[in-house]
């Protein structure tokens, strides 16, 4: 067990893991459980909004090939440019190819090309949306495929530090795809549960 080293009743304090998925905290009197791969994602689209659009990207040492459907190769066409912002180095390669050279750095522990080809194909899948719109469906994104999986363990100090930056975040509550991130049990609930008032509850 252990807690971050901030003060206040508003800041999560972690306590551990549950099943490999949640993350049990305390913030002032109240119990609460946060998901970790939402928290990952929050935190990580964070990070590349900070940068002020600038993502950084990762070349690949043997670039990818992809062979595109005719929508996916429109859904390229129309957006490669704010692919390119977002880090993916895509080139027409003849025909329905195209080659990726590189991607963004946040992916290159993952799956690049999984998170590549399902980007491509939610890009298809929307059809003509703005540019805004485009860039932020594409955070949230990659967002997800560079995240902590649910399932997945993590050490104390993981823990600790997926904690201390989701406590940095302006919007911790909720992650990129807008699903939530954190349950709250207050504390009267807990006296609630376990039949006690709030006068007898250090008896």
């Amino acid at each position: 067990r252990f807690e971050l080293g901030c003060a206040g009743d508003d800041i999560l304090r972690g306590l551990g893991q549950i099943a490999a998925t949640y993350i049990a905290c305390r913030a002032g009197s109240d119990l609460l459980l946060v998901d970790q791969h939402r928290a990952a994602e929050r935190v990580i689209a964070d990070q590349i909004a900070g940068r002020d659009g600038v993502v950084q990207r990762q070349m690949l040492v043997l670039p990818m090939t992809l062979e595109l459907t005719g929508a996916e190769l429109a859904a390229v066409e129309e957006h490669r440019e704010r692919l390119g912002e977002m880090g993916f180095q895509l080139e027409a390669f003849g025909g329905s190819d195209y080659i990726c050279r590189s991607v963004p750095a946040a992916l290159v522990n993952g799956s690049p090309e999984a998170a590549l080809r399902s980007i491509i194909e939610e890009l298809a899948e929307w059809g003509r949306v703005g540019n805004d719109e485009v860039r932020e469906k594409l955070v949230a994104t990659i967002a997800c495929h560079a995240a902590i999986k649910s399932g997945q363990a993590l050490t104390d100090r993981e823990v600790h530090e997926l904690i201390e930056a989701l406590n940095a975040s302006a919007t911790p509550a909720i992650c990129p795809h807008g699903d939530p991130i954190i349950i709250t049990v207050e504390r009267s609930e807990l006296d609630r549960r376990f039949g006690r008032t709030p006068v007898s509850a250090t008896k």
